[in-house]
């Protein structure tokens, strides 16, 4: 998880660049694994489809993109699937216990810059780090967290040092970095994952927690802003005003964004504009805006094997990184642009390994589920 995390490690510790020395070291790790143990692991039809996608988008991009913008988007993004083709996980303790320790350095950070600008009221950064990208990362948290406690309720004896993560993650993304996108994320995942790992019906039951419980947060939201003033940009009126995503007569929102954009795939609908030319902050239409609709459909056709593989899920293990990839595609609907698709890239990769070879039967698969309640 090294590699999820970089980002904000990078922004904690001030350094211009961690993802490219951690991604070298593990390039090196799997070239020595390949080399000692004589093998590669067998292709499968993800496989394909993510060779087939950066092929394709490197024959469009020759008419519509730089050399350099095609390959970012292979080398900052594509690629890192591969990375996680070589990622086996028996048990969900190492994947776990890496993600409480990357998460506290940050929120130790985050808390740390908080209290020494207590009279400040903007959101906090960390080396001017954007705090989306914080988000997704606190976001995995408290995911890891909740769902911790979801599949090992009954036999987990850290049960409240989860109820904290959880909650202190959600407060970091509420008051300290106050990140709309990384909220909608956590809570529209639990309501998608209670449905498709639980009960169908739970869908309308968490979705209906949910809307009581920000109901609730509108009502309170004067007084809660009195205390921490950034709370109140997550009111109903706060968003339906919100410059970022409505724009202005001075600035840009994403809205706006998307209307560009959905002007240039009309005008160039089968080959795209080419990478960089618009960010509508959404990987569909940024895919199809940028390589056209051949690449959009390979993209799609990506995402269908990968419900198919996630409706199938019967361990912990590959729910876990289902319901973090589940996480990761929804922040993209909202977020980002084609230089950074690296997480979600990379927990595809890993949930195709480790959901194969459990299901071969060649790693135990010890966290196995037999919780349906």
């Amino acid at each position: 998880m090294g590699l999820v995390y970089s980002y904000g490690l990078e922004n904690v510790i001030k350094i211009t660049d961690a993802t490219t020395p951690i991604s070298l070291i593990f390039f090196i790790l799997v070239l020595f694994v390949m080399i000692k143990e004589k093998k590669i692991f067998k292709f499968q039809i993800m496989d394909m489809l993510i060779l087939l996608l950066i092929s394709y988008s490197l024959l469009i991009g020759i008419f519509t993109s730089t050399a350099l913008e095609t390959i970012q988007f292979i080398f900052y993004s594509c690629i890192f699937y591969f990375f996680g083709r070589f990622i086996i996980l028996d048990n969900s303790k190492v994947l776990k216990q890496t993600i409480f320790l990357f998460s506290s350095i940050i929120i130790v950070a985050l808390i740390f810059q908080y209290v020494s600008n207590s009279q400040s009221f903007g959101r906090v950064m960390l080396n001017n780090a954007n705090p989306i990208g914080l988000g997704e990362l606190l976001t995995i948290l408290s995911l890891t967290s909740y769902y911790t406690l979801r599949f090992e309720f009954n036999k987990n004896s850290y049960k409240l040092l989860y109820i904290f993560f959880f909650l202190l993650s959600l407060f970091c993304q509420i008051v300290i970095i106050s990140s709309r996108g990384a909220i909608i994320t956590t809570f529209l995942t639990i309501v998608l994952a209670e449905g498709i790992f639980f009960k169908s019906y739970r869908i309308i039951t968490s979705s209906g927690i949910v809307l009581f419980l920000y109901g609730l947060f509108n009502y309170f939201n004067e007084q809660l802003s009195m205390m921490f003033p950034l709370v109140s940009r997550f009111s109903v009126q706060s968003l339906l005003n919100s410059q970022s995503i409505f724009g202005s007569s001075t600035s840009i929102g994403r809205v706006d964004k998307i209307r560009e954009t959905l002007i240039s795939i009309n005008s160039k609908p089968f080959i795209g504009s080419g990478f960089g030319k618009f960010y509508p902050h959404n990987i569909i239409l940024e895919i199809w805006s940028s390589i056209g609709l051949v690449g959009l459909l390979i993209f799609i056709t990506i995402l269908l094997y990968l419900s198919r593989i996630i409706v199938r899920i019967d361990n912990n293990i590959c729910k876990l990184i289902a319901i973090l990839l589940i996480a990761i595609i929804i922040n993209r609907m909202m977020s980002f642009n084609y230089t950074a698709y690296k997480n979600l890239f990379l927990l595809t990769g890993m949930l195709l390994s480790n959901y194969k070879l459990m299901k071969d039967g060649i790693i135990n698969g010890s966290d196995r589920s037999s919780n349906n309640n």
